[in-house]
């Protein structure tokens, strides 16, 4: 779903990308020290550790991700 020819650009917006990344870092400022305590607590086992680093990456790709088309002014599927 790319913009037709002849419209202007998507507007940028850089408020709620900043709004977006602030929110990220308040949430992991309490989830990174108690996945630390989690994986001291487990005695560093396998599962424990797929899936403290599986949940954060997959907020922070995603989140991640929003807050760039935000950033960019795309819209998912015009090709960036």
């Amino acid at each position: 779903m790319s913009r037709p020819p002849g419209l202007p650009p998507m507007p940028r917006r850089p408020a709620a990308a900043l709004l977006l990344v602030a929110a990220m870092l308040v949430v992991l400022w309490w989830s990174v020290p108690a996945a630390f305590a989690a994986l001291r607590l487990s005695g560093w086992h396998v599962e424990t550790v797929i899936v403290v680093f599986g949940a954060h990456a997959l907020f922070l790709g995603a989140f991640g991700w929003i807050a760039w088309l935000f950033w960019a002014g795309r819209r998912p599927g015009d090709g960036g």
